[in-house]
């Protein structure tokens, strides 16, 4: 009995799915990402760097944002492709697959430069809420 429970255990680790604690990441397409962010505040983490912060995205497309290393800015949001992107006032487009975590969260990785790279996760949403609750303008 011993024996077997171990190997249950073993089993369960290399598999990963424990008595439900796996929760497949699923990556949203337009519509999904659309109803997340439109007219809401996510409120932000990056990935490797102790950088944190939060953004309102105005249904009509514009971005305020604030982040602890740079401050305040703007730009435009919009998603292309199943992809949520920003333009920051003067800077390039940015765009980024978004995957629903299952527990509230939201990951943002960077699209692959090629079919030999891996996604790179460049930011969490930890939490996001209606409206503009920061009242940034």
């Amino acid at each position: 009995m011993r024996a077997h429970l171990g190997l249950s255990l073993v089993g369960c680790l290399l598999v990963g799915v424990c008595a439900g604690s796996v929760h497949a990441e699923q990556r949203l397409v337009n519509a999904q990402i659309q109803a997340l962010v439109s007219g809401k505040t996510a409120y932000r983490r990056h990935a490797r760097k102790d950088v944190s912060g939060y953004a309102f995205f105005d249904p009509g497309g514009s971005y305020l944002a604030f982040r602890s290393d740079k401050g305040a800015s703007r730009g435009a949001w919009s998603i292309s492709d199943d992809r949520f992107c920003y333009q920051l006032s003067g800077r390039d487009s940015e765009c980024f697959e978004v995957h629903d975590e299952g527990n509230g969260t939201y990951r943002l990785y960077e699209q692959p430069g090629g079919p030999m790279k891996p996604k790179k996760h460049i930011w969490t949403w930890e939490r996001i809420v209606d409206g503009n609750v920061e009242n940034m303008r």
